[in-house]
């Protein structure tokens, strides 16, 4: 702080203030913000392992079933030799 600022009336002081909280206020919300965007994140990365045997609508990533991967039986299909 400058020796300027030290000196202020008390309306100058109110005004700072009130634009330091209104700094604030803006910086809170952009850290609310930012925060229910990572726990959206979290929440769709982690799917809770209960969830995914109720069959939950939410798709695995990297995760895909190969298709007739069910219908494979080991020992058949290339043993005709």
């Amino acid at each position: 702080m400058s020796e300027g600022e030290l000196y202020r009336n008390p309306i100058q002081e109110l005004e700072q203030l009130k634009r330091d909280l209104n700094e604030i206020k803006g910086l809170m919300k952009d850290v609310a913000l930012r925060m229910s965007q990572i726990e959206r994140h979290v929440k769709r990365a982690f799917v809770p392992i209960g969830a995914r045997d109720r069959g939950n609508d939410t798709p695995e990533r990297g995760r895909g079933v190969r298709r007739g991967a069910s219908e494979h039986k080991p020992g058949t299909g290339t043993e005709h030799i």
